[in-house]
């Protein structure tokens, strides 16, 4: 068990996660990460993917600056102070994943054999403080690293689709929350964000059948976020080949003045993006709030 000392030094870590692969765990950590940065926030994004696709998305795994994993790792292992690649973007610092994340998985497997450790938690409990928000993306397929992040995280976004599959995946994070909660009891569900939709409102048509479904399926567990990503995959595509945020690609094409669909679409999926940070930051700020005055009213 973490002290509360602790706790309180990860009160602001939030981990994206979803059993199912496909949903948008890291174009969804990574554009909100931009995002936050952008508005202002400290923001550290941590990569707990082996396919370190953070570094693709930002351009600086093609710029030679990841270091595959090895900090983390390090830091876990053998007690090294965790040094993120610093000011990947103005405010945000990253830690990179890689072929080193997947030597970490190894190591945390061998560690849990008697129960699960909560290594990544005190380890970024001394980086956190430094930061307004800590955010982890998470691997599908790994879980021994979604257990870690679930013993690192005080809250959950959970993107999703909504196909049958998608809906599976949540099912089975449940699950498995429902476990670590055990260890980890302030672990809170920020919220359900509807990913890789064709709708174009929120309260109507595809996006809000969307939502009454998950609404049905998550029950009072998770709000489902109004904001929502929308289906756009050549900007998505051209953002990671460029390693460009979604939001700096749109920029890009509006100062060339270029008025194709691509850049239309490349604007809305910005705004997406954008709509969700704001979203996220007020529910944190609510969330907190409400703790505040729970603490306050004498039982």
């Amino acid at each position: 068990m973490l002290t509360a000392e602790t706790r309180s030094a990860l009160r602001r870590v939030i981990s994206i996660m979803n059993q199912k692969g496909g949903v948008g765990k890291t174009s969804t950590a990574t554009n909100m990460a931009g995002s936050m940065a952008a508005n202002g926030f400290k923001v550290c994004l941590v990569d707990l993917d082996s396919q370190g696709s953070i570094g693709a998305d930002l351009g600086f795994k093609a710029a030679g600056l990841s270091d595959e994993g090895a900090g983390l790792f390090k830091a876990v292992a053998f007690d090294e102070e965790l040094k993120p690649v610093k000011n990947i973007r103005p405010n945000l610092d990253v830690i990179p994943a890689g072929d080193h994340t997947a030597h970490l998985a190894d190591f945390f497997h061998n560690k849990n054999r008697d129960g699960v450790d909560p290594l990544l938690a005190k380890t970024l409990a001394q980086l956190a403080p430094r930061y307004d928000v800590v955010i982890l993306d998470t691997p599908p397929n790994s879980p021994v690293l979604m257990d870690q992040a679930l013993l690192t995280a005080k809250w959950l976004l959970i993107p999703t689709r909504t196909d049958s599959e998608s809906i599976e995946g949540l099912t089975r994070l449940a699950s498995r929350i429902g476990r670590i909660t055990e260890q980890n009891s302030t672990l809170s569900v920020l919220g359900a964000l509807i990913f890789g939709t064709s709708g174009r409102s929120s309260t109507s048509g595809i996006v809000g059948s969307s939502r009454k479904e998950l609404e049905n399926v998550l029950g009072e567990a998770a709000p489902v976020f109004n904001s929502f990503i929308r289906y756009a995959e050549a900007p998505a595509q051209a953002s990671r080949n460029r390693g460009q945020l979604v939001a700096e690609l749109a920029q890009a094409r509006i100062e060339k003045n270029d008025s194709s669909e691509l850049t239309n679409s490349v604007i809305g999926l910005a705004d997406d993006y954008k709509h969700l940070a704001e979203e996220v930051v007020v529910a944190l700020a609510r969330a907190e709030e409400e703790a505040a005055r729970t603490e306050r009213t004498p039982s």
